[in-house]
């Protein structure tokens, strides 16, 4: 159902066209794809749309068309809905998923009535990305049957909330054949979206069509076309138009005189073209002028009935002058009776821009007032309170307030805007409800990203609240040391909390209980974990002594964190267990306001080796962040889960968490955030055995971090990335990252990770050759080792266990590996055990024993094929084959996990991986990574010799 807009005359741009058409035809071959043209206004990249839109629904393609409006761009997901919801409205959502359709429901006014808005909104503005993948599969389920081309004119002037999805598209695009036709001014796109089209220009699947000014020829094909004169004026009006098409046909429809015009100076349209414009909209009649007016205002497309009332018209005046705009060409039909368009947004820019300003905002204010009547939602309102609300009108403040509570969840950079304009407006005496949109205010602006700004608003709080409201004051100062460390601003956090404990009272009490905590925080992130553990102590007393239970669990919390990571004992296990143990007791609705307690005991149990545990807790805490709103630790408690589910051998789920996270902190905007989401994405593939994607995702999060002040995550990025780097090969760079990493004490990590870290490091240095300087990592491991470890001391055995192969000791490092195994195994640390068992069994080849070496690597097999881990997969097939044996299942398809089989049954149903990708909610990297899995597993090269083997599986049970 494609709306009609500005077409101008057709004239011949045979390569742009061809570029376009060439994209449109690939749809044949269901493959989603994108298609940007480029230029400046008026240049004719809506004609090429156009044209595009017209051949698509020649061939029966669903044509979707939106356009961004200049007037509007703090209307949330504006473009979408102006393209979607008509078709919307008669097509429902019942090719989606029922939480999916309660996702779209919050967004496109056809889905939902007003007053159920909220139904489907994200919680927390940190899972908006579950909206974009619900907008996702409601394209692919449009797909089903015919290809969808969606049409978004005007790109620059897309509300933020539109942009992110349509980045979202770009980056995950929808299942089956869609097309994302866009056009934009060039160097105009809104921030991010521009390096979006890069990466998606990189990868392939599009194409970017810039569009220059016509040269002379065009030009009198362009007026020969519009039957416009082209006799001796024709040069003139090229010189004067630079070749723009649409200037052109201005200045060959208006050439009589008229007095200068300075309305649309700002886009820098040609004097000429000014006057142009001036002398059309001067000809038209004093009703038509306004209801022009009226129209500009009521937005675009208009409905008749509000650009009139928008005018103060009578609606019989207005039908008689919507008469009057369409011959002059003013405004044009679309497809919905009674609803139309401007010519081109320039004459809309004209006409609004050329009305008196005290016009304007009576004319928002009518246009708000007969929407309100008509009960038409807040949201769609605000955008005209936001333009006539004046110094102390309260209501309008309000109103915004209530507008921005609605989207908040899905667009919080709408309701941020809201927020701002009520705040500028709000009358002075209206202090508890300038306080509470400014805390509001503050939480959103963190939520996108926003940190420094977000930041300043926490300390204008901290202005307003009162000395009496110790409580609150407390929290404000902890949101603002939590938004510094995202900073890397460790020290200035630190600061900030000292001084706030010296203005609350020395008695104890919850607040200086609640400070403490923050302290011991802080303290853990620059890595100072006695000092941590200290303050945590603290808190915990003066928690206990003022009964307040829920500070105690977490005080009890970060001092388990902290004694985890700065030594583990059977003592900081006790701990820890004690700690979830006081959790226990609390209920959620007691725990609502420190979903942190969960990403604390998690992490300790973690990093305690207590993997199934953690694994529990970071599910609870991520029920909990949601449940509550919490998303400020929804994307750590992802990064952890992933991390505990690699450990777990559970690593096609760990590679979905780790998207999850990615897609979140993405969201999120905090760099360091992002680098850390990324590192854990790039841990994942490597257990998985994508190196090549683990590399690239690595290379990304150390550009992100280097040069930012020393810290846990800092530190975290680069020791993690020289780990992966030491596990593909590149022994250099896993130094340099491992000595950017703090090497050669570490500091700032675990016990667990020191001794990974120095088991890597003594393995890249065998590598190398080197034996001394790998047998004096593998001592600093044997060192660090603690016996309450048994993972971690494992993977320094196996280093030890190399060099003794190395050695010619092999039956000895076959003894070792194999304990080292056990060991791991009784942590359920299965992908450590598997690891340990491989460099047994190849041990056990050395020394000459292949029946238990067979055995052994067999065993190993088995293990790497359960917990997905290809690369180490091969490694063992590589090994047994050395043997003279090369393994094979009775069952073919036994060796895939449930997830590879899912995906090897969409590929023997002929699905792209992008396809693919788009249904299971999943990247397209991801998608080949599984594949590549699928293809080793067994023995296959091609899509068609998978085919072959699903086939002949289904055969054999059907019989």
């Amino acid at each position: 159902m494609a709306n009609q807009s500005y077409v101008p005359p057709f004239i011949s741009r045979q390569r742009e066209r061809s570029a376009v058409m060439r994209a449109l035809a690939r749809l044949d071959d269901h493959r989603p794809l994108w298609v940007s043209v480029i230029g400046e206004a008026g240049i004719g990249k809506t004609r090429l749309l156009t044209e595009l839109a017209a051949e698509a629904e020649d061939r029966d393609y669903l044509v979707l068309t939106g356009r961004g409006l200049e007037f509007e761009r703090e209307v949330p997901f504006g473009v979408w809905v102006d393209a979607l919801d008509d078709y919307l409205g008669a097509w429902g959502s019942g090719g989606v998923a029922a939480e999916e359709a309660e996702m779209l429901a919050a967004v496109f006014p056809s889905l939902a009535a007003p007053d159920t808005v909220r139904i489907g909104s994200p919680r927390v503005p940190t899972e908006r990305f579950l909206l974009h993948r619900a907008v996702r599969a409601l394209l692919g389920a449009l797909a089903v049957g015919h290809p969808v081309v969606v049409v978004i004119d005007d790109l620059q002037w897309v509300d933020l909330a539109s942009a992110e999805l349509l980045t979202y598209l770009l980056r995950r695009p929808p299942t089956g054949p869609v097309l994302l036709a866009v056009a934009c001014r060039a160097g105009q796109a809104p921030a991010g979206l521009d390096n979006a089209l890069d990466a998606a220009s990189r990868e392939g699947g599009g194409a970017a069509v810039w569009l220059s000014p016509l040269t002379f020829s065009e030009a009198r094909e362009l007026l020969e076309a519009d039957r416009r004169p082209t006799g001796a004026e024709l040069k003139r009006c090229y010189e004067l138009s630079g070749g723009n098409p649409f200037y052109l046909l201005q200045l060959a429809r208006q050439r009589s005189s008229a007095e200068s015009w300075t309305a649309g100076a700002e886009w820098d349209v040609p004097p000429s073209v000014r006057v142009a414009l001036a002398h059309e909209i001067a000809a038209l009649s004093s009703a038509a002028r306004v209801l022009a007016e009226g129209a500009a205002v009521a937005g675009e497309p208009f409905m008749l009935d509000l650009a009139a009332c928008a005018a103060d018209l009578p609606i019989g005046d207005g039908e008689v002058a919507i008469d009057e705009l369409l011959l002059a060409d003013v405004v044009r039909h679309t497809e919905v009776p009674r609803r139309y368009r401007f010519r081109h947004p320039i004459i809309r820019h004209a006409v609004y821009v050329g009305a008196a300003e005290h016009w304007r905002i009576t004319a928002h204010r009518r246009v708000a007032q007969a929407l309100a009547a008509a009960g038409v939602s807040v949201p769609t309102r605000a955008h005209h309170v936001q333009r006539y609300a004046r110094m102390g009108d309260e209501d309008s403040a309000l109103l915004l307030r209530d507008a921005a509570r609605l989207v908040s969840g899905h667009s919080p950079a709408a309701a941020a805007g809201w927020l701002q304009s009520g705040l500028d407006v709000l009358p002075a005496e209206s202090v508890g409800h300038r306080l509470e949109m400014s805390a509001e205010l503050a939480e959103i602006l963190l939520g996108i990203g926003r940190l420094e700004e977000g930041r300043r608003r926490l300390l204008d709080v901290l202005d307003m609240i009162p000395a009496h409201a110790r409580a609150r004051r407390v929290r404000v100062v902890a949101a603002c040391a939590a938004t510094e460390h995202f900073l890397g601003q460790h020290e200035a956090a630190d600061r900030r909390l000292h001084r706030a404990l010296g203005e609350v009272p020395s008695e104890p009490s919850a607040e200086a209980a609640a400070l403490r905590i923050e302290v011991a925080a802080a303290a853990a992130h620059r890595g100072e974990f006695e000092t941590s553990i200290h303050w945590a102590q603290l808190a915990r007393s003066e928690a206990e002594a003022v009964g307040q239970p829920c500070l105690t669990s977490t005080a009890a919390a970060i001092g388990a964190f902290a004694r985890a990571c700065a030594v583990t004992t059977v003592e900081s296990i006790d701990d820890v267990r004690a700690a979830v143990s006081l959790a226990d007791r609390l209920t959620d609705e007691e725990l609502t306001d420190r979903a942190d307690a969960f990403l604390y005991l998690a992490n300790a149990a973690h990093w305690s080796e207590l993997f199934p545990l953690a694994e529990d807790l970071f599910r609870r805490g991520v029920a909990l962040s949601r449940a509550t709103g919490q998303g400020q630790f929804l994307t750590p408690m992802w990064i952890g889960l992933s991390h505990t589910l690699v450990a777990l051998g559970k690593i096609s789920d760990a590679v979905e968490q780790a998207e999850a996270a990615v897609e979140a902190a993405w969201l999120g905007g905090a760099p360091q955030l992002m680098a850390w989401a990324l590192t854990n994405q790039a841990w994942a593939l490597a257990a998985a055995g994508d190196l090549t994607h683990a590399l690239t995702v690595g290379t990304e999060a150390v550009g992100i971090v280097d040069g930012a002040e020393e810290g846990l995550i800092t530190a975290s990025v680069h020791g993690h990335v020289g780990a992966i780097c030491a596990q593909a090969g590149e022994l250099d760079r896993c130094l340099a990252e491992f000595a950017a990493a703090g090497a050669p004490e570490f500091r700032l990590f675990s016990v667990d990770r020191r001794c990974l870290w120095y088991a890597r490091l003594a393995e890249a240095e065998l590598a190398r050759g080197r034996l001394q300087a790998a047998t004096r990592w593998a001592t600093r491991g044997e060192e660090a080792a603690v016996a309450e470890l048994p993972v971690a001391a494992a993977a320094v055995a196996r280093a030890r266990a190399r060099l003794m192969v190395h050695t010619d000791d092999a039956a000895r490092a076959a003894q070792v590996a194999l304990e080292a195994a056990d060991a791991a195994l009784a942590r359920h640390a299965r992908l450590e055990a598997a690891c340990s068992r491989l460099l047994a069994g190849q041990a056990l080849a050395a020394a000459g024993n292949h029946t238990a070496a067979r055995e052994t690597l067999t065993a190993a097999r088995n293990e790497f094929d359960e917990c997905g881990a290809l690369w180490h997969r091969e490694e063992t097939d590589t090994a047994l084959r050395d043997l003279g044996h090369s393994p094979a299942d009775a069952d073919e398809l036994a060796a895939l996990s449930p997830r590879e089989r899912q995906i090897a049954d969409l590929v023997a149903q002929g699905q792209t991986n992008r396809q693919i990708a788009a249904a299971l909610y999943l990247s397209a990297k991801t998608v080949e990574y599984y594949l590549t899995h699928v293809y080793a597993k067994l023995g296959v090269r091609s899509r068609a010799g998978l085919a072959e083997i699903i086939g002949r599986a289904r055969a054999t049970r059907s019989r």
